[in-house]
């Protein structure tokens, strides 16, 4: 590609680059809801940009999208257009504007609605707010008035479709992105549980930064203050992997991946940069120093933990917490069956019976290699655990089924197969103890 600066005194600077990009092989479609196609929308906002990123936004999802500037001119459109039966079957109305605000909007829509005087239901209202949330909610508590979503900004493609489709109570089939970033993250962090990292950082705040966000994650940390002393803690300690900060005083973190390197019981442990230098030649000064792989500073969770996932790989178990989760919820469980306490029992015998070998079958199905029956083992767990009241092996059994989705390395998965372990141990305890 191509960089450039057109500078004038002045008159300013204009900064300029092109870059060719293929496309993605198997990219994902365009997020959409045939159920939404045709349908009318009316966008009130009071900023223009925002207007016309909402209208953009809604159009491209097949929504025939309308504007207005402020609550007044939204009262007016959505009476004219109930007079031309073409009423508006959704309102994206943001909270704060001059004159008449969202929430008086609302509250003018609410008192038609219960006048009667349209003759088409009132449209669905979506409140979009740059402000919190929970104030948002105390303000339309406190005036008895309800809407059917609040869509933070900056407004995102993906958060308006799900607001939309939700709004209209038709929920999207599968995760948001947003959500499905997130499970990634989860699983990632959980295949990492247990992993012991040495992070060489002289910043006592991006130390302690570190440590959190790795501990919460059930990563072991050390931690030492320049590469020299990293050095020492490298010839007494075993470690699976070092975040190496390169510049640092005594020894940068360039030296001392050079003087690790030399020491053939350390050739093969992965070192990874944690540099502010985010040019090219930055990066490839940190490969030529021997370093497997960098993560800009400031640190962004989600590389992080996905630069982690590709080099580390935990050889020892996770902690598993002292004081576990209640195992067995014998009311919900019931409760869940319509309060058949007769077909509960049987069902919980059928289960001890079942998963009492569920260790065993999940690491013979590892053993032979085949990912697809570990997952399978692993989700009629959860999918069981969830129907009967046992809410912490659910979740375990989740966790243990997203790794395997993702085709994680046995080694990765034992710390989540323990967890599991941890939370099914007590279950088949009681029901024994309980004579199932």
């Amino acid at each position: 590609g191509e960089i450039g600066v057109d500078s004038e005194p002045g008159r300013g600077s204009c900064f300029h680059f092109s870059v060719p990009f293929d496309l993605q092989p198997e990219a994902a479609p365009a997020p959409q809801d045939a159920e939404l196609l045709g349908m009318r929308v009316l966008i009130v906002d009071d900023h223009p940009a925002a207007r016309e990123l909402l209208r953009t936004l809604a159009t491209s999802f097949g929504l025939q999208a309308e504007t207005a500037a402020d609550g007044a001119a939204a009262l007016q459109a959505v009476a004219q257009a109930d007079a031309a039966d073409r009423p508006f079957k959704l309102l994206l109305l943001d909270w704060h504007m001059p004159g008449l605000d969202g929430i008086g909007c609302l509250e003018r829509l609410a008192i038609l609605a219960k006048g009667g005087g349209g003759r088409h239901a009132p449209p669905t209202v979506l409140m979009v707010t740059a402000f919190s949330r929970d104030e948002a909610e105390r303000q339309l508590a406190a005036r008895g008035l309800q809407v059917a979503g609040l869509l933070p900004k900056p407004v995102t493609p993906s958060g308006l479709l799900d607001a939309c489709a939700n709004a209209l109570g038709r929920p999207r089939a599968g995760p948001s992105r947003n959500e499905q970033r997130q499970e990634l993250l989860q699983a990632r962090q959980a295949g990492l549980a247990g992993a012991r990292i040495l992070v060489v950082e002289d910043n006592p705040i991006n130390q302690e930064l570190a440590r959190d966000l790795l501990n919460r994650a059930g990563i072991v940390v050390n931690i030492a203050g320049d590469g020299q002393e990293a050095l020492a803690i490298l010839a007494r300690e075993r470690f699976d992997a070092v975040l190496m900060d390169c510049q640092m005083p005594v020894m940068d973190g360039y030296e001392a991946t050079r003087t690790l390197r030399l020491r053939p019981e350390l050739a093969g442990l992965p070192v990874i940069a944690m540099t502010a230098n985010a040019m090219a030649g930055d990066r490839q000064k940190v490969l030529e120093a021997g370093m497997n792989d960098h993560v800009a500073k400031p640190i962004r969770v989600d590389d992080l933990f996905a630069t982690l996932a590709r080099w580390v790989h935990p050889t020892l178990p996770a902690p598993v917490p002292e004081t576990p989760l209640p195992s067995l919820d014998m009311r919900a469980g019931v409760a869940a069956l319509m309060g058949d306490e007769a077909l509960y029992q049987r069902l919980l015998a059928m289960f001890r019976e079942r998963e009492i070998d569920f260790v065993a079958r999940f690491r013979a199905a590892c053993a032979q290699g085949d990912g697809d029956a570990a997952a399978r083992c692993a989700h009629d767990l959860q999918s069981v655990a969830g129907s009967l009241g046992m809410p912490a092996l659910q979740r375990a059994a989740a966790a243990l089924e997203e790794a395997c989705s993702l085709r994680g390395e046995a080694a990765a998965l034992e710390p989540l197969l323990q967890a599991v372990q941890h939370q099914l141990a007590p279950v088949l305890a009681s029901l024994q103890d309980k004579g199932q």
